[in-house]
């Protein structure tokens, strides 16, 4: 199977896996990035994490997964810049997230979207 690279909204992919998610914000996102570290380990596919706010310890680091703080601009908008630009270079790619705005955006363009239970979904089966 072809490598692919996942685009996440990872605020968005955060909030859908925890409820609770605004109480416990801090704790989620690395119980999040925890969850991906240990399916990230077991493939070859690349996972670029897209996060509002300035850098914070979010625990484990892997060479296929890189975390983007966006400071100046939304995440939103940095990822579909890079979603643009990986379209442009004819790079297999997948963007992640359940924001219907950023959704709109993305398929106008034509780029593959996945919903942050579709990509859960899909890296539980991968086990």
């Amino acid at each position: 199977m072809k490598k692919t690279l996942y685009l996440i909204d990872f605020c968005n992919f955060s909030h859908a896996l925890f409820s609770d998610y605004w109480d416990k914000k801090g704790e989620h996102e690395k119980r999040a990035v925890l969850w991906l570290c240990e399916k990230a380990a077991l493939c070859k596919d690349e996972f670029v994490l897209y996060l509002d706010g300035t850098y914070r310890s979010l625990g484990k680091d892997l060479s296929n997964m890189k975390k983007t703080f966006c400071e100046e601009r939304s995440a939103d908008e940095v990822l579909l810049e890079y979603a643009l630009y990986c379209k442009d270079s004819g790079k297999r790619f997948c963007a992640v997230t359940d924001d219907g705005e950023l959704r709109g955006k993305l398929e106008k363009e034509k780029i593959k979207v996945l919903s942050c239970f579709s990509f859960y979904s899909f890296f539980e089966k991968k086990d």
